[in-house]
């Protein structure tokens, strides 16, 4: 009965596995001693060869040795001694290396000693030669050179080298030989494995063979039953399709009407019960829409375009999506989108915009404290691709470790009782992994429970052109900002350099309620236009633009246009030491995307009071913060004036030091100078634009690239220093006035 359970064929390739397995170790033991005993005699052929070419590199040093020796004894000259002692520190290293090979046979290590030997009592005479011999000693040892016990051991080094060499060729005849015998025995050995091998292989061939034909049947009969459970899935599937249908219709009405109702005049008991229904409503259709894309996906039926859109203005349109409920919970919510992210690209915006919906829903879902982080990156970029990286991380509820790999699978949820707590039914997170896969893409999650969650997808997408980017249409936006309050801005002109178009869009509809004139312009270089053609009260400059950016519009508007208007930067970057860096340009404040009503009125209030108009006319407050120093000095006009003054006789001596010590590569003074003058700028100005660049060349290497940045920074200061002083003169006139 075990037999039978097992199997005769498994029994049959265990004792096939077992004879193979003993064949090939003993094979693998014969070859592995074949090959050592190879290698010993190619290891004694090497020997040979090294000791045939030694002998006669010696034999040819010792014929050199003795016309040298009596060239050297005849001429006596200098150059002839030293080329004697090269040639005998030669034949010492030769004959070295000879006593220094290991020879198994005794008989060739008699001869390589009594050769060795032979040349020391050669060369014993000609050691003994000095540069300033004297004349007997030279013929002393002319006399021992020619003598005939020299010409015996001449001749016998000749005969052992002949009998050296004689002996090690018969060893390495008899080295070949052997390595022959070896070679044929590893090759039959080889031969025999092969054959082994062969037949092992025919033998499980068969067997395999057998279990195929009868796995084939049961394969056949499982086709069928699948067959028949297809068809129950398609009726499933058919089902929830058409119940999805069925029950979108009516919510659509309900959610129309429920917003018809929303614009009438309810109480507020009415207000709330219409808004209950309102949200219940888009839930409801939030579900029913999850089901019909389940449906849609299974059913193969789901297609995806290949259209180009805006990166940008694609993020912040989802970015807007969710920012008022992000508020209503009290969470903070930031999107980062990397520089060398493409403008535009190429794909399903549509999909994409799913998929976000479901990550940004499911974050602000299980998040009640800290915030939301989107970050968008491109992992791999060419000329005709992009793959895009896409980071949903929340600090919510979190997930279990051993849920992580089951939470993109379908009515599958990360807690058992969250649909109790948070609602859900657990597909949009197969949807987005759906919908990422079958674009190319990938789709993973991370998270630590109690601390939040991040989901990570990599899509690729093709690069558009700006040329084919269809225009876009944007709905309203609801006014945040009360309109009375508004109205103390009133007539004020507001130039606005700004790219996208929702976001021209949004400023338009706020400054139309808050009865500001505004003017936009779509990059840097249209805002300079403006600028020079009309007289506005503030520039809200955006960073990241075609043509020409913020940063350098504001350059230029400050050391080309020489005007002191306050340009307020309006970006969504919000990497570390951004403000800090649109300030050093001369912006006078920073304000972040997307933009918060409240935040922007209140500083177009502080900018465009009378006061502050009245002030950004007279000085600008680039290098100077006037209200840090009254606060700090208590409004003491005298005392503020006295250290104007001493900044006034301090700085272009510190200045023309540090540009002499540039100029002539004093790194050390450098050092110190920048040092020095940080405390003279921060006299007047904690937050100076001069100090990032005092900071740089007080920190910079001693080295090329170092210098660079030296020179580049000074130029800057350089450049600053007519405005540095002129805005410091104008305030010391304020001060007068006053």
């Amino acid at each position: 009965m075990k037999l039978k359970s097992i199997g005769l064929p498994f029994l049959f390739i265990i004792f096939f596995a077992v004879i193979f397995m003993g064949s090939i170790l003993l094979i693998q033991h014969q070859s592995a001693s074949s090959i050592r005993q190879l290698k010993r005699g190619n290891a004694q052929s090497v020997r040979t060869i090294q000791v045939d070419n030694l002998v006669n590199d010696i034999i040819n040093e010792i014929f050199i040795i003795d016309e040298q020796s009596r060239s050297f004894i005849r001429t006596g000259t200098s150059v002839t001694f030293w080329n004697l002692q090269d040639t005998l520190r030669l034949l010492e290293k030769d004959k070295k290396i000879i006593s220094g090979l290991a020879v198994s046979d005794e008989s060739n290590n008699i001869l390589i000693t009594r050769f060795t030997s032979l040349i020391e009592r050669k060369t014993e005479p000609v050691k003994s030669l000095k540069i300033n011999s004297t004349y007997e000693e030279k013929v002393k040892i002319v006399s021992a050179i020619t003598s005939e016990i020299n010409k015996v051991i001449t001749d016998s080094i000749y005969t052992t080298a002949l009998a050296i060499q004689l002996k090690f060729e018969k060893d390495l005849e008899k080295t070949i030989v052997e390595n022959e015998r070896l070679s044929d025995k590893v090759l039959s050995l080889g031969k025999i494995v092969g054959l082994i091998s062969i037949v092992i292989i025919a033998v499980l061939v068969t067997i395999i063979i057998i279990r195929l034909m009868q796995h084939y049947h049961l394969i056949k009969a499982l086709h069928n039953a699948n067959l028949q459970t297809e068809k129950a899935a398609n009726v499933k599937e058919q089902f929830l399709s058409n119940m999805s249908h069925e029950i979108r219709t009516p919510i659509n009405s309900v959610i129309g009407f429920t917003n018809l109702l929303q614009k009438t005049n309810l109480n507020n008991e009415q207000g709330q019960f219409v808004s209950l229904i309102n949200t219940a409503s888009k839930n409801l259709l939030n579900i029913v829409n999850d089901i019909l894309d389940i449906s849609k996906i299974e059913a193969g039926m789901l297609h995806f375009d290949k259209n180009p859109f805006s990166t940008r203005e694609f993020c912040y349109s989802i970015e807007m999506m969710f920012f008022h409920h992000a508020a209503d919970k009290k969470l903070s919510y930031e999107w980062i989108i990397d520089e060398n992210v493409p403008e535009y690209l190429v794909g399903d915006k549509e999909r994409l915009t799913q998929i976000l919906n479901n990550l940004i829903n499911n974050a602000l879902k299980f998040t009640d404290r800290g915030g939301i982080t989107v970050r968008v990156s491109v992992r791999d970029l060419n000329e005709q691709k992009a793959n895009l990286r896409i980071s949903v991380k929340d600090t919510g509820i979190g997930i279990q470790p051993d849920k992580l790999e089951t939470v993109f699978d379908r009515f599958e949820q990360a807690q058992t009782d969250n649909t109790k707590n948070y609602g859900g039914t657990g597909l949009g997170l197969s949807i987005v992994k759906k919908l990422v896969v079958m674009q190319g893409g990938n789709v993973s999650a991370k998270s630590q429970p109690g601390s939040g969650t991040e989901f990570i997808i990599d899509m690729p997408f093709g690069i558009g052109q700006e040329d084919v980017i269809s225009h876009i249409k944007f709905g309203t936006v609801k006014n945040i900002c009360p309109v009375n309050e508004a109205q103390n801005l009133a007539g004020y002109r507001i130039l606005a350099a700004e790219d996208n178009k929702m976001n021209q869009m949004l400023l338009t509809y706020i400054f139309q309620q808050w009865k500001l004139d505004l003017d936009l312009a779509e990059n840097g270089q249209k805002a300079i236009d403006l600028l020079q053609q009309k007289n506005y009260d503030i520039v809200l400059m955006d960073i990241q633009m075609p043509v020409m950016d913020g940063y350098t519009a504001t350059a230029f508007i400050r050391n080309e246009l020489k005007m002191n208007i306050p340009v307020i930067a309006m970006t969504a970057k919000v990497l570390p030491g951004e403000k800090e860096r649109c300030r050093s340009l001369g912006m006078n404040n920073y304000i972040s995307k997307p933009l918060n009503e409240n935040i922007l009125y209140d500083i177009l209030l502080d900018y465009l009071s009378p006061a502050k108009l009245q002030n950004s006319n007279s000085a600008a407050i680039n290098y100077i913060d006037s209200a840090d120093l009254e606060k700090i000095y208590n409004r003491n006009t005298a005392f503020i004036r006295k250290l104007v003054i001493q900044f006034l006789n301090q700085y272009p001596g510190e200045m023309e030091k540090l540009h002499k010590s540039v100029t002539a590569r004093d790194f050390n003074t450098v050092v110190e100078c920048s040092h020095n003058m940080k405390t003279t700028v921060l006299s007047l100005n904690k937050t100076s634009p001069l100090l990032e660049h005092l900071e740089t060349m007080e920190n910079a290497e001693n080295n090329a690239a170092g210098w660079e940045i030296i020179q580049y920074r000074m130029k800057i200061l350089l450049d600053c220093c007519e405005n540095v002083l002129k805005e410091v003169n104008q305030y010391l006139a304020h001060l007068a006035d006053v």
